[in-house]
């Protein structure tokens, strides 16, 4: 029998994963990493590990709250999801010694520290392409996995759609800054920034991925307005520095609400691997 200890990124990366079942393989999903799906605000998981709780032939979920464990040897510190599944593992290898355990993971720090202890891994895909071919497919929750997947596709093309527009819009409402304002009385901009901070608020904790495209673009124009048409490092004035400054802080910014928007998505796999060591932060 193999056993395969599947982490979060693994269902990321292959919804699909989840509705295989094979006679001589049994799939579990640790249940820190059903919570660490269950937190995810722009992915639709929620019907998808509903129907996992209720298809009998559908990967078994297990409690990890006692198998945490720490790796003197291992140079990275492990975040508390890795070590759990890392503890779930070492767990059903002492249960079944004669039994094959592996995990499924895009976590470059997982990967690292089960090879520590012996335990080898798979990548989604190879994961997909293993039980393809072998496995027997529950509709249902198939079903619920393209759900996911759909809904994925929606949310980054509708974030970058949104986050364009409004990068256009908002570099519009700063070069014409002066013209808006002189339209306005003093109690119209009290009013107004407010009210506007509020909404801006708004739409990063609802929509935090068009809301990190659009303070990357907008930092990003503003940085690079500085040098464009025609730049002369001895015409620099300080207020030219500043913006330069300025706009790469939000540049920053932006990025850092990119890679918060991409959670629960197939690109967090890619983000993580490249900005967070192929970790969780």
């Amino acid at each position: 029998m193999r056993r395969i200890v599947l982490d979060t990124s693994a269902i990321i990366s292959q919804p699909s994963t989840v509705s295989y079942s094979s006679p001589d393989t049994q799939l579990i999903v640790p249940d820190v990493v059903v919570a660490e799906l269950s937190g995810f605000q722009v992915s639709s998981y929620s019907n998808l590990l509903t129907q996992l709780a209720s298809t009998p032939a559908a990967p078994i979920v297990v409690s990890s709250e006692s198998d945490a464990v720490t790796l003197p040897s291992f140079n990275r510190v492990l975040s508390g999801v890795d070590s759990r599944i890392i503890g779930v593992a070492s767990r059903l290898r002492q249960e079944y010694p004669q039994d094959e355990v592996l995990i499924a993971t895009e976590d470059r720090d997982l990967q690292g520290a089960a090879r520590s202890l012996g335990v080898k891994t798979l990548s989604g895909e190879e994961l997909h392409r293993l039980l393809e071919p072998r496995g027997q497919r529950d509709q249902q929750l198939a079903a619920r996995a393209r759900e996911v997947s759909r809904y994925q596709v929606k949310h980054l093309v509708g974030s970058a759609i949104g986050g364009a527009v409004t990068t256009t819009l908002a570099t519009l409402l700063i070069r014409n800054l002066d013209r808006v304002l002189a339209t306005v009385n003093i109690w119209g901009s009290v009013i107004g920034i407010p009210s506007l901070g509020l909404a801006l608020y708004w739409w990063r904790s609802h929509y935090r991925l068009a809301y990190g495209l659009t303070e990357f673009g907008v930092g990003l124009v503003a940085s690079v307005s500085v040098l464009w048409p025609s730049f002369q490092v001895s015409q620099l004035a300080a207020s030219g520095i500043l913006q330069f400054v300025g706009g790469l802080y939000v540049v920053v910014r932006g990025l850092d609400n990119i890679g918060q928007g991409l959670r629960g998505t197939r690109l967090q796999v890619f983000w993580d691997r490249w900005f967070r060591n192929g970790g969780r932060s």
